[in-house]
């Protein structure tokens, strides 16, 4: 899969690039700025949060929401 890629995460390059082609888009008012995939950025943010809870030191009390 990641076959004639040197790097580390050098397979995601085009993905890099179509992010900041959209930003650039939304900046330059090529595109307007909807809420497109705020709903996935908060689910992520709310996992890395529960998985930094659950990661706790053994000895700490882990309270979940």
């Amino acid at each position: 899969m990641l076959s004639g890629h040197p790097e580390f995460k050098g397979s995601l390059w085009h993905e890099y690039v179509g992010v900041l082609r959209d930003f650039t888009d939304v900046l330059s008012g090529h595109r307007p700025n909807r809420p497109d995939g705020v709903a996935a950025l908060e689910l992520v943010a709310a996992t890395y949060a529960y998985e930094g809870l659950a990661r706790a030191h053994p000895r700490q009390e882990v309270r979940h929401p």
